[in-house]
């Protein structure tokens, strides 16, 4: 009965810590999608037509970046949600 209890004990501790490895594999190899994007670098744009935030951001950022575009435009730029930019020098932020 002892050695079976021992037996237990290790094999879950082995267990744990084999589910843990997983866990935190998982997590490392995904981090991308918990952390989010990164700024590779900036760039300037023109926007000669009247234009929201929103249609530069369809136009300019990948679908799955498109709040931290519009975001971080906004913040560079001093722009609210709702201005509209017209014949203006943009800077824009460029993902990873």
């Amino acid at each position: 009965m002892k050695v079976l209890k021992i037996f237990e004990k290790t094999l879950f501790i082995i267990l744990a810590v084999f589910v843990s490895i997983t866990i935190a594999t998982a997590f490392y190899l995904n981090k991308q999608k918990f952390v989010g994007p990164t700024i590779a670098k900036y760039t300037q744009i023109k926007v000669e037509e009247p234009a929201g935030i929103e249609q530069l951001a369809s136009t300019y950022a990948d679908p799955s970046f498109k709040e931290r575009f519009i975001e971080e435009t906004s913040k560079i730029n001093a722009l609210n949600s709702t201005d509209y930019i017209s014949n203006r020098t943009l800077i824009i932020p460029v993902f990873e």
